[in-house]
């Protein structure tokens, strides 16, 4: 999920399976490194939580995106 917080534009990073996730969770973060070096700085990700946790959702099974406080 991506959002903005303090005018940043960050993401929440759901690893599920958390088989291997060290590692998993080291080829996100290059993913993501190689990804903001292709964008413009405006548009870059600035703040990554990468988790193994699942994100909240409401009853109908949709992400919960104004309660960024809950991820």
């Amino acid at each position: 999920m991506v959002f903005e917080e303090n005018q940043m534009l960050c993401a929440s990073i759901v690893i599920e399976n958390s088989y291997d996730y060290e590692v998993r969770k080291a080829a996100v973060q290059k993913a993501v490194q190689d990804l903001n070096r292709q964008l413009p700085f405006a548009i870059r990700l600035q703040k990554i939580n990468i988790t193994d946790v699942p994100l909240p959702k409401t009853i109908s099974g949709k992400i919960k995106r104004n309660r960024k406080d809950e991820h």
